[in-house]
């Protein structure tokens, strides 16, 4: 009934369409540095957390968008940003909240171009329950 040209075309064919149907959609990055994804419940009491980063003049301001539960307090936070290699550039320690949301704003001085990360670690705290967020951010200058 089918000769091996049409045959072999079919499959061809087939195997194409079989293919075709198990590559995953790529989306390219759209700057939002938040972390809030509505599939994903990384924490309890803790519904975002966003990193912002910028340069002014020989500054970097640093921001960190804690966004919380009704209740929710925050206690024995540290951020810390380190250069790509691991190296330590600051650290902040101490850093505690009674609000659910709040933000987190720190100037340096700019340090050299490079890729860097800022991380945050803070236990947040509601209705007698805490949770360790922890969570970062890399950027480059």
């Amino acid at each position: 009934m089918f000769n091996k040209k049409t045959t072999k075309l079919f499959a061809l064919l087939l195997s194409c369409l079989l293919l075709g149907m198990m590559v995953l959609p790529v989306y390219a990055d759209d700057g939002d540095t938040s972390i809030d994804d509505p599939t994903i419940n990384r924490w309890t009491n803790v519904t975002n957390v966003q990193f912002k980063h910028d340069v002014d003049g020989n500054n970097l301001i640093l921001k960190v968008i804690i966004s919380g539960s009704s209740g929710t307090t925050y206690s024995n936070g540290t951020l810390k940003l380190t250069k790509s290699n691991g190296t330590l550039v600051h650290q902040w320690t101490g850093i505690s909240s009674s609000y659910a949301s709040f933000t987190i704003k720190k100037t340096i001085t700019k340090p050299a171009s490079g890729t860097y990360t800022l991380s945050l670690t803070i236990t947040a705290t509601r209705s007698g329950v805490s949770e360790v967020v922890s969570t970062s951010y890399t950027f480059t200058i």
